[in-house]
């Protein structure tokens, strides 16, 4: 029978279903187009695991931070293990360093604005807050939870924790998701707990601002400024069926709005889903946050649960759900999603962890800037990014060439992620964002970064997202191969904002200081290590 009278099989239903280009190709030439992607030839970075350049290798939770202040990042596992990096992304074991061991997780920021990253541990035993008291060539934490935050330590269980600034004082507040109640009461959940900066280096509890009824558990903690109001809000992920959260900040003052704007999940039966870890992004291009929220879902059990939802925004603040139409699978146990440029083009592409045994994590490939439309394509296989049992990522430039690397959790161990790049030597701008009156370390400023044609990025850093994990706090924009200059404006949380001409390469900007008279200067040079 000749090619072209062949019927089309159900590899072309499913291509046709998800409004794949190569549905509308002849058989044969759409065999040679998938064949490219399946192979990578369509220019797709290669990554190698180096988890042997670990000391250690073992946690579920994953943080990025440059403790030491030497210009790299360091590595961060459950909550005990701190890995300091040598500069080349070897990364040696922090003996003595103070931190008492226990926690699944932990989230760094500067919760007394001195310059360098404190540590927040979640769950696995007593919450702690360890203050960075490092000195040249000695990296040290004191653990200050009993008089910097009195009754941090609580007992409840937690499994979810963020830094951001939610009452626009400049300094980071901690909000803490924690989870159901015991064994025996699985579904019966926790009070969250809001502990907001006091501006003198303290944390006093703010619980009431965030009074949930019933009480549900949490799994993860994701802020950003959704809005786009110069205050930050706040996603909470919460498991056992129950329905997720999103608190929208007026002044100060938050209000609990998920359902009202469509990201509380899909009811069914009275039940919700399964929700672990979410993260935002600009993941259309058009200026405002996106929302991957990564579900556990069972159809063959409880078919009425929600999967694993994208959540776009419309220009009205709501968002509607695109997962099926943007080409991202189902799979059963997703539990964290990490947001991350891997290619250097500009758009956000994404990896999805998924939990238990044998479960396969899957890396997409953001098509915008290739395609002109937004569209998922698997690139797991072309990328060697396949992992099992994962659970935590996060990404960082760990050997500092300028694009991004990431850790793994995995069933073997965390494994580190080395981009080797895709041959076409795309670049990025990485900008190092210096707070005086807001957030030392820049988070969640809005920060737009424009081409010359009219382009642009959007992007914000944050302190935690997903189930307690953080990606290095440094701006990272792919720009392509576009030599620039870019400019970058940053919107800075207390109302000043930055503009500056910029090339590939890593830089920092400084926010107007507006600094009270005496106050100290957590960027001056005689603070610096």
């Amino acid at each position: 029978r000749a090619e072209g009278a062949q019927p089309e099989g159900p590899i072309w239903k499913a291509l046709q279903a998800l409004k794949h280009p190569a549905a509308a190709l002849p058989p044969r030439e759409r065999r040679r187009a998938l064949a490219e992607e399946l192979l990578g030839a369509r220019h797709l970075p290669r990554f190698v695991d180096a988890s042997d350049r670990l000391e250690v290798n073992a946690g579920r939770r994953i943080a990025f931070a440059d403790v030491d202040l030497d210009g790299d990042p360091d590595l961060l596992l459950g909550g005990a293990t701190l890995l300091l990096n040598d500069g080349t992304g070897r990364f040696t074991r922090a003996r003595g360093c103070g931190l008492s061991g226990g926690g699944r997780g932990g989230v760094f920021a500067d919760y007394d604005h001195d310059g360098d990253l404190d540590l927040f541990v979640a769950g696995g035993g007593p919450d702690r807050l360890y203050r960075n008291d490092s000195t040249p060539g000695k990296v040290r934490f004191a653990d200050v939870t009993a008089t910097v935050a009195e009754g941090l330590n609580d007992g409840h269980p937690s499994e979810g924790a963020a830094w951001g600034d939610l009452n626009g004082d400049g300094y980071p507040d901690l909000y803490v998701a924690n989870y159901e109640l015991d064994a025996q009461h699985i579904d019966t959940g926790t009070p969250d707990r809001l502990w907001l900066s006091d501006g003198r280096g303290g944390l006093r509890a703010a619980h009431d601002l965030i009074q949930q009824t019933p009480l549900l558990c949490g799994r993860g903690v994701s802020p950003c400024d959704v809005d786009q109001d110069g205050d930050l809000d706040l996603f909470v992920s919460n498991y056992r069926l129950q329905r997720d959260l999103l608190f929208v900040n007026a002044g100060g003052a938050l209000h609990e709005r998920a359902r009202a704007l469509g990201v509380a999940g899909v009811r069914q039966r009275g039940a919700y889903g399964h929700t672990i870890g979410a993260a935002w992004g600009d993941l259309d291009l058009d200026g405002d946050l996106d929302l991957v929220c990564a579900n556990l879902a069972h159809p063959r059990f409880i078919a009425f649960s929600d999967p694993t939802f994208v959540y776009l925004q419309r220009r009205d603040g709501s968002f509607r759900e695109a997962r099926q139409e943007l080409g991202i699978w189902f799979e059963e146990t997703h539990s964290h999603p990490l947001l991350w440029d891997l290619d250097d083009d500009g758009d956000l592409d994404l990896t999805l962890t998924a939990t238990y045994a044998g479960r396969p994590s899957t890396t997409y490939r953001n098509r915008r800037v290739e395609d002109g439309r937004l569209r998922f394509e698997d690139v797991t296989w072309g990328t060697s990014t396949r992992v099992f049992n994962g659970w935590g990522a996060a990404c960082a430039d760990v050997d500092l060439d300028g694009d991004l690397d990431a850790a793994v959790s995995a069933q073997g161990g965390v494994e580190l992620w080395l981009n080797q790049g895709d041959g076409r030597g795309n670049r990025s701008v990485r900008v190092r964002l210096a707070g005086t009156r807001s957030d030392t370390w820049g988070a969640y400023a809005r920060c737009t970064l424009t081409f010359g044609d009219g382009r642009s990025l959007v992007r914000q850093l944050t302190l935690g997202s997903g189930t307690t994990c953080q990606s290095e706090p440094i701006l990272h924009l792919g720009v392509g191969q576009d030599p620039g200059p870019f400019l970058l404006t940053v919107r800075w949380p207390r109302g000043a904002t930055s503009q500056v001409w910029l090339g590939p390469g890593l830089h920092t900007v400084r926010e107007p200081s507006g600094l009270a008279p005496g106050a100290a200067d957590p960027w001056a040079p005689s603070r610096a290590r």
